[in-house]
């Protein structure tokens, strides 16, 4: 995949071959796609790759944020782009929702990470589900008034982890680090605001959709201790200890279909590039 947007789009999924497809078909036209399979036993990385996305691959569940870390490190995203955008493996983005950001972001460079709006997928195979219909409320609710309010006095207290866009030099100083906390946006979020590295936007007019639990044992293992919001829910909560120059040996990078990059192989990390026909 070519260089071809000022965004790269960073995915870590655990076993989200169900979920995976979507995702990146919503954003492979506004960004270049990079998916991080944090050992994931299905077919998460085929249908990745399929799609049009860049895959890097673990045998083994390092954590989210760790796994970001190592897509970012291996392929020198924050080096290369402009903007870092995370989205979960579970969310879709309208055809323009990246560009509505980055557009914001640029018009003001004070703001160092923006979101859009997000929606459960309320569809008529779920349009009575009270659990659902709780999220959406409470989705619809929050934003139309908090969030919006919030961003009209320039005091957004939140990153959604799901759908957030960020300068990459402030993406670079955030991901370097563990996250002591179970939720990676909260951790970022709190840096953000520590370290002066600017503010952070709420876009309301860009849309974007996650698929809500529709059970309650779904609901309370995706708000557990184990890690809160939609991304803990596929990952496990502790981070791999301490810092990584490279991804951590077990990793398998494939090239996306239509690369020109030559075949490569590493044995003393434990990489290797190949082709994806």
């Amino acid at each position: 995949m070519s260089e071809s947007h000022g965004t790269a789009v960073l995915i870590a999924c655990k076993d989200g071959e169900g979920t995976i497809g979507n995702t990146v078909r919503s954003a492979v036209g506004q960004a270049d796609v990079y998916v991080v399979s944090d050992g994931s036993t299905d077919q998460t990385c085929a249908v990745a790759e399929a799609m049009g996305a860049q895959v890097l691959e673990s045998g083994t569940s390092q954590g989210k944020p760790a796994a970001l870390r190592a897509l970012n490190e291996h392929f020198k995203l924050t080096a290369r782009y402009r903007h870092i955008a995370v989205l979960d493996d579970d969310t879709t983005i309208e055809p323009c929702y990246i560009a509505q950001l980055e557009g914001t972001m640029n018009a003001d460079w004070g703001i160092a990470a923006a979101s859009g709006r997000v929606d459960s997928i309320w569809d008529h195979t779920r349009r009575w589900n009270p659990l659902i219909a709780m999220r959406a409320f409470t989705y619809w609710s929050y934003q139309i008034t908090v969030k919006r309010g919030q961003n009209a006095l320039r005091v957004v207290n939140v990153i959604c982890g799901a759908n957030s866009l960020f300068r990459a030099d402030v993406f670079a100083r955030l991901i370097r680090d563990d996250v002591p906390y179970a939720v990676d946006d909260m951790y970022w979020t709190a840096e953000i605001i520590r370290r002066r590295l600017g503010r952070v936007a709420y876009v309301h007019e860009a849309r974007s959709w996650t698929i809500d639990p529709h059970r309650f044992p779904r609901l309370v293992q995706a708000n557990g201790p184990a890690g809160r919001g939609r991304s803990s829910s596929r990952f496990a909560a502790t981070a791999s200890g301490g810092r990584s120059s490279a991804p951590a040996a077990g990793f398998r990078v494939c090239a996306s279909p239509g690369s020109t990059s030559p075949t490569w192989r590493c044995s003393s990390t434990g990489f290797r590039t190949c082709w994806s026909r």
